[in-house]
């Protein structure tokens, strides 16, 4: 008998546990940016990389003629930076003051998909 009520019991247990979908992650969005180096250097050709606060993927995007960027991101909170090892040899990393070559909280940008950001490193 006990058998018998088990059998449903579990059933019902295992369908109820296994119904709910994980939760989905948002989508990136494309977002625009600027770069402004420090004495009006040109940010041409420079890797602007985004490493995200929470638990999303990293973005990056590389400078115009003008500093703008694009990056496809989740929007939020990301620290920025310019690793030596992408922009070493380009002209504008010269200018690219030694607390962005690194993620830092005092490089911190909010990426939103309404909003360009402007990165002004000093």
């Amino acid at each position: 008998m006990r058998l018998k009520l088990f059998v449903p019991c579990l059933v019902v247990a295992v369908v109820c546990g296994c119904s709910d979908a994980p939760p989905q992650r948002p989508e990136p969005v494309e977002m625009k940016g600027t770069v402004k180096l420090p004495a009006g250097k040109s940010a041409k050709g420079l890797t602007v990389s985004f490493q995200p606060l929470g638990d999303t993927q990293p973005a990056g995007g590389i400078c115009g003629e003008d500093g703008s960027f694009t990056v496809k991101a989740i929007p939020g909170k990301y620290y920025v930076h310019f690793t030596p090892e992408v922009n070493a040899r380009v002209p504008g990393y010269s200018a690219v003051p030694e607390a962005y070559r690194k993620p830092s909280e005092t490089n911190m940008v909010n990426l939103s998909a309404d909003t360009p950001v402007v990165i002004e490193p000093k």
